[in-house]
């Protein structure tokens, strides 16, 4: 068919285009080389499918059961939005936390709102939905590697293995276990670089909008370490692209980057700044943490290290957060990637993942790379520096891919039989290292809910909950707190914060809404963010107080509230009436509008077009004739 004759009759329909295609493909297995690259890929897909259910598998054996160690408050983080929705609101403030808290404010908190997750947290327990979402960001983990290990070779079997030591390893299932969730965000790093990278080449610099969509969705999903460290080594990665190529096209690509995932987090990221301007965390101790060599050679090679086994005990922290198995094969494949990945790209990946290697040692001198970047923004707030071993893993694993694809891809395409050949030792890798993080994840989901009470018909504060888990392991227990529809001022998981919530059953406790003297208040209407008092015989001028921690964000009939023994309070100005007390972020208007300009300064053309299209459609549903009308038919 002619050009001509394809204009004439339009284009082909859905059905005939899907034909084409599979007729394409159909004749592309036809070529031998095609065929055993397209087994190599199933066979791959089967081998990461196998691996990655033996390793996340063991946490659906029992649905009924919940989350060890930090699995309570990050349960209790997501909770918040399904609870939310329910009163018809937003997840902007916890008032089962602490007290009460922002959850939109705190950074880890609220991740389920702007995630594809929220349709499992909105339709299942909180604590299966969880399940689906570490098996989801752990294949997402896989992919994104498997995307960026493309960048650099075409060998089906090389860019697996980049894969699952990124997101197979024993750290990943260690911090799976013990309810670690902002380290699955980690997932959006190689997504992050695999897009940045193809914004340098020519008329492809709109990847680099893309690229500034995965730190911010880091921050969406409570990523408080994968957020900043995205941002630090595309930073360096920017510069050390612009030194090698003498442009300044990667500087620019930076530039965008940066400046829209700035925009596209705002909502988010205003409302965390504005609770984190009132509550700084610099951790001084963390500067000087500390590994040496034979402790990390053990923590990258040791096969019986688990959540419960390991070899020695660990300078600061539990094994979780030092642990990280890859096997023998997988130390060999960092240092052959440091040593040998000599094209322009893979040596600025292997000089940022030498750095990150090193920071992952921690304050072990006054001017060791953690310790210098302790001292800046952001990173002072941070601990535990071998967190920086899962980024260097994967920079340092994509140099090694680098190396083979500039030397091997030639070959395995002459050979395409090599490319099943070379799945053989990425298998042998891939169950070895999931099988050693299973001994963790086996028992990631063993606890159970014992004595909890039926929901308060009201809310209110209590210093615990009265239900509990067996078997114990943290004396916190906001997700019960939630079941029970208590507030639980005694808690774990939101950080130092001012208390001024006092708890039922102790001394000052006069109920949830309360004058210090004789006048009466009650609460007739309640919800997580707001709630309605009613009072009666105060004097004018009386302060009432409301039974929750003071925030800025809080008001009371429309104007700021006041912070009185750090309670939620204002003045009355009548004998008796009624206060709507209400919380909503006061940065996140701010947010969302740079939220839009940034959707438009990014999209306006496609926008504008399908603005266009819809006053079309419009006009005809009016009956209006278009300019080429020949009347009605």
């Amino acid at each position: 068919m002619n050009a001509e004759t394809e204009q004439v009759r339009g284009p082909r329909p859905l059905r005939e285009r899907i034909h084409h295609r599979v007729s394409a493909f159909r004749a592309q297995l036809d070529d031998r080389g095609a065929r055993f690259r397209f087994a190599a890929w199933m066979a791959m897909v089967l081998i990461v499918g196998i691996a990655t259910w033996q390793l996340i598998g063991p946490m659906f054996k029992d649905l009924g059961a919940y989350g060890l160690h930090d699995w309570e408050a990050h349960l209790a983080y997501r909770a918040i939005v399904p609870v939310s929705m329910r009163y018809l609101e937003g997840p902007w403030w916890h008032p089962w936390f602490c007290g009460g808290a922002p959850a939109w404010g705190y950074s880890e908190s609220a991740p389920s709102l702007v995630s594809p997750y929220l349709p499992f947290y909105l339709s299942l327990p909180v604590h299966v939905a969880a399940r689906f979402e570490v098996l989801g960001q752990t294949c997402f983990a896989f992919i994104a590697s498997y995307l960026l290990a493309g960048r650099f070779t075409r060998t089906i079997a090389v860019r697996a293995l980049v894969g699952i030591l990124y997101g197979l390893n024993g750290r990943w299932a260690l911090q799976a276990t013990t309810g670690h969730t902002w380290h699955l965000q980690y997932a959006l790093l190689p997504l992050a670089l695999y897009l940045f990278d193809t914004a340098l080449e020519d008329k492809k610099l709109r990847y680099a909008i893309y690229a500034g969509m995965c730190p911010a969705l880091a921050i969406y999903w409570g990523g408080v370490y994968p957020a900043p460290h995205i941002a630090l080594i595309l930073s360096l990665y920017a510069v050390g692209m612009a030194l090698a190529r003498l442009k300044l096209r990667p500087l620019l690509a930076l530039a965008i980057t940066g400046s829209t995932a700035f925009g596209f987090a705002a909502p988010k990221l205003l409302p965390v700044a504005d609770f984190m301007s009132r509550y700084p965390r610099k951790t001084e101790t963390g500067i000087w943490e500390s590994t040496n060599l034979s402790q990390t050679w053990e923590f990258l090679t040791n096969h019986g290290q688990s959540w419960t086994k390991f070899p020695f005990n660990t300078p600061t922290w539990a094994w979780h957060e030092y642990g990280f198995y890859i096997g023998y094969a997988g130390v060999a494949v960092m240092a052959l990637g440091a040593l040998l990945g000599l094209e322009r790209r893979a040596i600025v990946l292997k000089i940022i993942g030498i750095f990150l290697f090193g920071c992952a040692f921690g304050g072990f001198h006054a001017r060791a790379p953690w310790t210098l970047l302790h001292e800046m923004p952001v990173f002072s707030s941070q601990r535990v520096p071998s967190r920086f071993m899962e980024p260097a893993v994967l920079l340092l694993a994509v140099a090694f891919a680098s190396f083979v694809g500039r030397r091997f891809d030639a070959l395995v395409t002459r050979r395409p039989w090599l490319e099943l050949a070379l799945l053989v030792p990425v298998l042998v890798m891939a169950i070895d290292i999931s099988g050693v993080g299973a001994k963790s994840t086996d028992g990631s989901f063993s606890k159970q809910m014992v004595d909890v009470r039926p929901p308060s018909r009201e809310f209110h504060q209590e210093k615990k909950p009265h239900g509990r888990y067996v078997p114990y392991d943290w004396d916190s227990s906001v997700l019960i707190a939630m079941r029970e529809n208590t507030g639980t001022v005694d808690c774990y998981g939101i950080g130092d914060i001012d208390k001024g919530a006092i708890a039922k059953g102790t001394p000052g406790y006069k109920g949830e809404a309360f004058f210090r003297n004789a006048a009466s208040a009650v609460v007739t209407e309640w919800s997580p963010n707001h709630a309605v008092v009613e009072y009666d015989h105060a004097t004018p001028g009386d302060l009432l107080f409301y039974n929750m921690n003071w925030d800025s964000s809080w008001k009371a009939n429309g104007v700021p509230a006041l912070r009185v023994d750090n309670l939620v309070a204002t003045r009355v100005e009548q004998e008796h009436g009624r206060v709507l007390f209400r919380y909503y972020p006061r940065t996140l208007p701010l947010g969302l509008a740079l939220f839009l300009l940034t959707v438009l300064a990014c999209w306006w053309r496609p926008l504008w077009g399908l603005v266009l299209h819809a006053r079309s459609l419009m006009t005809r549903a009016d009956g209006t004739l278009q300019p080429h009308s020949t009347g009605p038919r």
